[in-house]
């Protein structure tokens, strides 16, 4: 995209206001996987990669790392449609699981939606010691659980809407 996603703006607000919204209302603690100070303006903790240069994979385990409590709601800056509904879900449904995330109209997993218990670190030191950093090779483990947002009654394709171009920025301006 050429410029940081985060701070691109929509109605009025930087694009990462709106899943932090959702974050304050269910977590006391709010970790950024960022190295960006512009967050600390706006009174976040910001946490650095421990292992720099490995994508989603590093982000979050190094923000559950430096977590206080064993599981972690973990919410892109780019999916600003996100529901507290479905993550309310998620929440439920995460209690026996390592991994809680859902699932994309074509039934593909969105790991940078869900919830992460501490104890899936292990498996992340081994496949990150491995030089493997892809998140879909995380998610083929038994103790990952994908909910469908169907059966919380939404549209996978409204709360999984992703800004990866300046189009889709322009088609969520439109969609208002």
């Amino acid at each position: 995209m050429g410029k940081d996603k985060a701070f691109l703006s929509w109605k009025g607000r930087k694009l990462y206001t709106y899943p932090m919204q959702l974050l304050e209302e269910f977590c006391s603690e709010i970790l950024v996987s960022s190295s960006d100070e512009r967050f600390l303006d706006e009174g976040y903790r910001i946490i650095p990669d421990i292992i720099q240069d490995i994508g989603p994979l590093g982000g979050i385990y190094t923000c559950l790392n430096k977590a206080k409590f064993d599981r972690s709601l973990v919410l892109t800056c780019d999916n600003p449609l996100i529901s507290k509904k479905f993550i309310g879900g998620l929440l439920i449904k995460s209690k026996d699981y390592l991994i809680t995330i859902g699932k994309n109209r074509e039934h593909l997993p969105e790991p940078l939606s869900g919830v992460y218990n501490k104890k899936v670190l292990k498996l992340m030191k081994q496949q990150i010691n491995t030089g493997d950093n892809k998140m879909s090779n995380l998610l083929n483990h038994p103790g990952v659980n994908i909910i469908d947002p169907k059966d919380y009654g939404l549209d996978p394709d409204i709360i999984f809407f992703n800004i990866n171009t300046l189009e889709d920025l322009e088609k969520l301006r439109k969609s208002e």
